[in-house]
């Protein structure tokens, strides 16, 4: 048991009872799970299977997140006071999302499904399907395949994050060429 799946079941738990109408009892369980792993889920979010938080310490998650989404440490993915034209004001995340260490996604953007979003990146704006996007604020770098999100393994997306210059080594992992290195 971890951390991070202890925080997923909670989550789980907490969701079911909300949609019990038990939400003053899911809003206390929220908080035991906040002080017991160091990680926020809102029961009211909609979370796909498949979700999983990798060395999850201080990532807050709300909004709707599809299937196959994995997350980091430092990760916020929450509101941001602003509101769309069909009243939603938390991101919509597609499925087989990675987002790294310390990446931000805020407010009412949708993120397009197989989407890999760099570590401490700020994510502002709708990002489509099938992107790798970085930085403050976050643009589009590359496009990809899910074949190519399928080849990367845990441990190169955990040595991307440290990597200073963590582009070249994203598009070194996908086996893609940097037009910036020749």
């Amino acid at each position: 048991l971890t951390p991070a799946s202890v925080a997923v079941a909670g989550y789980r738990l907490n969701h079911f009872l909300a949609r019990r109408g038990l939400g003053p009892l899911a809003k206390v369980g929220k908080y035991v799970v906040i002080w017991l792993c160091g990680i926020e889920i809102d029961y009211r979010a909609q979370i796909g299977r498949g979700f999983r938080i990798h060395h999850g310490y201080g990532a807050i998650v709300s909004g709707t997140i599809g299937e196959n989404v994995h997350v980091n440490q430092g990760v916020t993915v929450g509101g941001n006071w602003g509101k769309r034209l069909d009243g939603r004001s938390l991101p919509l995340i597609g499925d087989n999302v990675w987002i790294m260490a310390g990446a931000k996604v805020l407010g009412p953007v949708q993120i397009g499904s197989n989407v890999l979003i760099g570590a401490n990146s700020v994510v502002l704006d709708d990002i489509p399907e099938n992107s790798v996007v970085a930085g403050v604020p976050a643009r589009v770098l590359r496009s990809i395949t899910i074949e190519d999100m399928q080849r990367m393994s845990p441990d190169e997306a955990r040595a991307m994050a440290q990597v200073k210059d963590w582009p070249c080594m994203i598009l070194r992992c996908f086996g893609l060429k940097n037009t910036a290195e020749g």
